[in-house]
């Protein structure tokens, strides 16, 4: 992380971009330091040969190409997209990363990023159909939530990613495991990227609260992760004691506390941080239904177990405004554990509350990874309407832009905001890396084939057969992969 810093304070020096003097762009404006002309060449030449340049001409110029971007943008809600676009630099990090890397590559390949602007929350798939099915060629690039986007696949209104010119998935400013994870038949339709990185956002993480932590005299968790051994035993074991009546009346509800609160629709995170799904791909990049082996019954009958000990959990459900009250009951020392989103921690910090970050535990030691699962109702991803005439200017400039964005956008994200202004310790800086490194999706959950949902539905179930669960909707959901792979292998 460290490293982006450098490169970016060096970028500096290049570009002349920074803070707005009034003067014209010349040597005038460097810092004014003991430096030699030949040093400022010597950091201009390193900077060069660290720098990964876009897959585009290293001369191009678009003639001032108009890049239309449809997106949500809203100052009224915390799921704006964010570092897309900036009018000026506010001292916000990702902000002023935005507006230095849209000046850059604006004028160094002389194009126009313009930005249409949806004022909702959640841009709905029928909005994107609309224009597409018209034949409008309103927008060349569209930033979606992947849970919107499957409805416009499979009726053949986006782009197979494979087709646009210049773009290099194998470049590190593109995710590609998630890139990988969203594929089908080998065909990409949604690009995920340090363009778009508060994407992240919507990462699901374990939040510990402190004070309750060292009030309890209990292990250190984040010891307990970098040693493999933040196992779901473990979380058992730290938080089922952590239970109290606060206020004596002899009943336990939302006044109390609690080992953890939790989404019930977040149960499921359990089971992809134990490294399980309800769907995979077999060899020719086809999903299938992959839930009902032993090692996946045993992680399901372990979550019910856990979150059927009496008071150890309180859901959303019991609160008169779900899940808003949840982040309110933290916040007031009455939960151990919180299970939300990443973007919680921004929203945390107009708080007291003292917390930690941790990724969900593994089934067992034996489990080498941790994995993080992002939640498509939340997750964004860039996709491009068949509509579109310019694939080549497309491709060039989504490339430029996240390249760039890996060298200015990037370390706004990670190391001014999520490290810098919202994490409390150093640690959670730590698991944050070990959360980021092993994220997944849910191709079921995406495209609402069915299975999640009514596993997610068994593990709040008193007694639930999940043999019987999985056996009675599975030909149901097999019906509905193959609905999905057929319009997508029919597709051009």
């Amino acid at each position: 992380m460290k490293k982006f810093i450098l490169i970016l304070l060096v970028l500096f020096l290049i570009t002349s971009c920074g803070e707005n003097t009034g003067t014209d762009n010349n040597a005038d404006n460097l810092p004014q330091d003991n430096n030699t002309a030949l040093e400022v060449q010597e950091e201009q030449q390193l900077a060069e040969e660290i720098k990964i340049m876009p897959n585009v001409p290293e001369n191009l110029d678009l003639n001032g190409y108009k890049f239309r971007l449809i997106y949500e943008r809203s100052d009224n809600y915390d799921w704006a997209t964010k570092g897309i676009e900036a009018e000026e630099e506010t001292g916000d990090p990702i902000n002023d990363a935005a507006y230095i890397r849209n000046a850059y590559v604006t004028e160094k390949y002389n194009f126009e990023l313009i930005g249409i602007h949806y004022q909702v929350y959640n841009l709905p798939a029928t909005t994107i159909r609309r224009f597409i099915q018209a034949g409008a060629d309103d927008f060349d690039a569209v930033i979606l939530r992947t849970g919107e986007a499957p409805s416009v696949i499979t009726t053949g209104g986006f782009v197979d990613l494979d087709n646009l010119p210049h773009i290099d998935f194998e470049k590190p400013w593109w995710d590609g495991n998630i890139m990988d994870q969203f594929s089908i038949g080998g065909k990409k339709f949604a690009a995920f990227g340090d363009f778009i990185i508060t994407a992240n956002d919507a990462i699901r993480i374990l939040m510990f609260n402190k004070e309750m932590h060292r009030d309890l005299g209990l292990d250190d968790l984040y010891s307990l992760v970098k040693e493999g051994k933040w196992t779901i035993d473990k979380f058992y074991d730290v938080s089922k004691d952590a239970a109290l009546d606060l206020n004596g009346d002899g009943v336990m509800d939302t006044r109390d506390r609690y080992g953890i609160l939790i989404q019930r629709g977040s149960l499921v995170c359990y089971m992809f941080g134990a490294g399980e799904s309800t769907t995979a791909k077999n060899a020719d990049d086809l999903p299938f239904v992959s839930i009902g082996n032993e090692r996946s019954l045993h992680v399901l009958q372990k979550i019910h177990e856990v979150f059927n000990t009496p008071n150890l959990a309180i859901y959303d459900a019991d609160f008169p405004n779900t899940w808003a009250d949840l982040q309110v009951a933290f916040e007031n020392n009455q939960g151990l554990f919180f299970a939300e989103v990443l973007q919680l921690a921004e929203r945390m910090r107009a708080t007291d509350t003292d917390f930690g970050v941790l990724p969900f535990p593994k089934f067992d030691e034996n489990q080498v990874n941790y994995y993080a699962f992002a939640d498509c109702r939340c997750l964004n991803s860039i996709y491009i309407p068949v509509t579109n005439n310019n694939l080549v200017e497309t491709g060039q400039i989504l490339e430029i832009l996240s390249a760039e964005s890996y060298y200015t956008v990037r370390p706004a994200y990670y190391e001014k905001s999520l490290t810098g202004k919202f994490m409390r310790d150093d640690e959670s800086a730590e698991m944050l890396d070990i959360i980021l490194a092993n994220k997944v999706i849910s191709l079921d959950e995406t495209f609402n084939w069915g299975m999640l949902s009514a596993v997610s539905g068994a593990l709040t179930a008193a007694g639930p057969d999940f043999v019987s669960v999985i056996e009675r909707n599975l030909g149901r959901v097999e019906n509905a992969i193959q609905r999905a792979v057929d319009s997508i292998q029919d597709l051009n």
